[in-house]
């Protein structure tokens, strides 16, 4: 059971989905013990074993169903002849899954004062954050400690980024750059992409991208200007602004109101 922990914390430390199965009742003559354990990858594979045979074949197969939507759920089954899965043991067994998935990846180009507001306002909404910036020295502020680093040229992107699911803001200090690095993400397979700025520069960077040959169906997923109409202007209301949008894509929601609109007299 031990190395079974330490793989869970693992790709809990590593940012894996991963499906924890615990057996948390056996009555009668039935396969397994009472508190046993297993793990369930997303590819289906396991680790550990909660008595093997047709029941652990089912709730795989349940545990499978739901890896998309990591919906936990409680098990029970008769395995008694003619009872639900058709094992002969006698008995029945009960059980819990538990998914652990990962948080969301939030990249953000640039490591200025909003990309500061923003790594402290996104870590509280448990997103996975990496902070992209040329300059060693910003990166290293203590703002950013619990954020994976990575420095490189904003015209040469490091190969080491994963894009793939991911939500990705663009503020690096200049016009230029900020083109730079969103004609090299615009087509990527991201979950949300933004870029900060003024509606004149927001109509420029459109322009461009079809200059470039850009399809117009990939403009218009980019989120630009970024955020919702809240803020005033400091980094840290532009932060919650841009984390209010980041919320609103996460979970869905196409359009933002106010709950006090629905009840209202």
């Amino acid at each position: 059971m031990s190395s079974i922990i330490r793989e869970l914390s693992k790709r809990i430390d590593e940012n894996k989905k991963t499906a924890l199965v615990i057996l948390t009742k056996n009555t009668g003559s039935s396969p397994g013990v009472e508190g046993e354990i297993m793990l369930v990858y997303p590819d289906g594979k396991s680790l550990g074993t909660i008595g093997g045979g047709s029941l652990e074949y089912n709730v795989i197969k349940k545990v499978m169903e739901n890896m998309e939507s990591c919906e936990n759920f409680n098990f029970k089954y008769d395995l008694a002849e003619g009872g639900d899965i058709g094992m002969l043991c006698g008995g029945d067994v009960e059980g819990y899954v538990k998914f652990f998935k990962p948080s969301s990846k939030l990249i953000i180009f640039g490591a200025g004062h909003v990309a500061k507001a923003l790594n402290k306002a996104a870590k509280e909404l448990d997103f996975n954050i990496s902070i992209v910036d040329d300059r060693q020295e910003y990166l290293s502020d203590k703002s950013f400690e619990n954020a994976n680093k990575i420095c490189c040229p904003f015209d040469r992107l490091s190969d080491d980024i994963d894009y793939d699911n991911s939500y990705i803001v663009i503020m690096t200090p200049s016009h230029s750059y900020d083109y730079e690095v969103l004609r090299a993400v615009v087509e990527k397979n991201y979950k949300y992409l933004g870029l900060m700025g003024s509606g004149k520069k927001v109509n420029s960077v459109k322009r461009k991208l079809n200059e470039d040959g850009v399809s117009q169906e990939n403009i218009d997923k980019v989120r630009m200007p970024i955020g919702i109409n809240i803020a005033t202007g400091t980094p840290q209301e532009i932060a919650i602004s841009i984390c209010a949008e980041l919320l609103a894509c996460r979970n869905n929601i196409d359009e933002v109101e106010f709950l006090s609109d629905k009840h209202r007299c």
